[in-house]
């Protein structure tokens, strides 16, 4: 009888810690460094734009969503992301679309194009959101920049010393701004002229961990198109359940 007990005992101490080890810590966790590159494959044909998706409202790349708005059809963009397969090395129109030179960073075939409406009821309500937010943590890193080619040809034509046009990003979480990172896509003083005509690297060390990021495209210039291309985007992620 003493032997039977010690067994059940037993059995009940490895019922008690298996159900310690798996009851109160997650089931699954996973961490990876999320690269949006934009290939969807054979989505875009020859010369042309993009903006069909999963998400009904942007884009979606892995646990990441490049939000947009689009008309009534779907049939044109009103404001936020969308994909384009436009060579810079071509001028046959869409040129607000058109990366300045060449295609996607290191010669990838697509990219993304975001686009600030003046008009806010145009835009969605944040320009990039995390879909893992509630099971997960994200820190958006870095992403590779260029103006697109109708901007650099207005820059061109319309700046003078004193003018400027950014690319603001604002972090969010819970609602909360985390902060805001500056990056400097054209500007004239009278020393010198600078505008990234080629992709650039540009790192967000102010954005901190997010749910959703907010991005305005800033000109001393009314005749500057809001419009940039985005590549390559990185971001920390951390999933938990």
């Amino acid at each position: 009888i003493l032997q039977k007990m010690r067994k059940l005992i037993l059995m009940i101490m490895v019922a008690v810690c298996a159900v310690s080890c798996f009851g109160d810590g997650p089931t699954y966790s996973r961490s990876y460094v999320l690269s949006a590159t934009f290939e969807f494959g054979n989505i875009c044909g020859s010369d042309s734009l993009y903006f069909e998706n999963q998400l009904g409202n942007g884009v979606s790349w892995q646990d990441l969503a490049f939000y947009h708005k689009l008309n009534s059809d779907k049939s044109e963009l009103l404001g936020g992301f969308m994909v384009s397969c436009l060579d810079g090395n071509k001028r046959s129109g869409k040129d607000l679309f058109r990366v300045n030179k060449g295609t996607g960073y290191y010669g990838s075939a697509t990219y993304a194009v975001f686009h600030d409406s003046k008009d806010a009821s145009m835009m969605p309500e944040h320009a990039i959101g995390f879909l893992a937010d509630k099971i997960g943590t994200c820190k958006v890193v870095g992403c590779y920049v260029n103006n697109t080619a109708a901007v650099v040809d207005a820059v061109k034509t319309y700046f003078e010393p004193g003018d400027k046009l950014t690319l603001n990003l604002t972090g969010y979480l819970g609602g909360k701004k985390t902060g805001t990172d500056v990056i400097v896509l054209a500007e004239r003083t009278q020393q010198k002229d600078s505008i990234i005509t080629e992709w650039k690297p540009c790192l967000f060390p102010s954005l901190g961990y997010v749910d959703c990021i907010d991005m305005e495209i800033v000109s001393t210039k009314a005749e500057v198109p809001t419009y940039v291309c985005i590549d390559n985007l990185q971001a920390d992620i951390s999933i938990e359940y």
